[in-house]
């Protein structure tokens, strides 16, 4: 039967991260909240073998190559924080308050290498054959 699960793990920029999942899962989306990145994937809950998803994340616009040829694109995630700064200035009898609301958006682009067992590779092989 097909369930659906969510992984997390802190991380930090340019970092490799490591989720075990069982063996044909497949990623649904990815989520970024608090540092930390959430999968949520499908899998069969009658699956006993694992594999490995090695997952490199790449902060700004720019920044859309990885060092390694076996990790390929999976999209990119954004998140949005507002802050508020405070500019109030206290001399003397006067008083000026002034606040200001910055929202900072910060772009994440993911990577993905898939490390699978022999089953996976042995029914991806048979599926590219037919």
């Amino acid at each position: 039967m097909k369930q659906i699960r969510t992984q997390k793990q802190y991380y930090y920029t340019n970092q490799n991260l490591t989720f075990i999942v069982p063996a044909f899962s497949k990623i649904l989306n990815m989520f970024i909240e608090y540092s930390n990145l959430i999968i949520l994937y499908e899998f069969d809950d009658f699956e006993e073998e694992t594999k490995t998803i090695n997952i490199k994340i790449k902060e700004g616009l720019e920044n859309l190559s990885t060092d390694n040829s076996l990790y390929t694109y999976w999209g990119t995630l954004s998140t949005s924080n507002s802050q508020l700064i405070n500019n109030s200035n206290v001399s003397g009898p006067s008083m000026n308050i002034s606040m200001n609301i910055l929202n900072v958006n910060n772009y994440y682009h993911i990577f993905t290498y898939e490390i699978k067992p022999l089953v996976e590779m042995r029914d991806d092989k048979i599926n590219t054959l037919i």
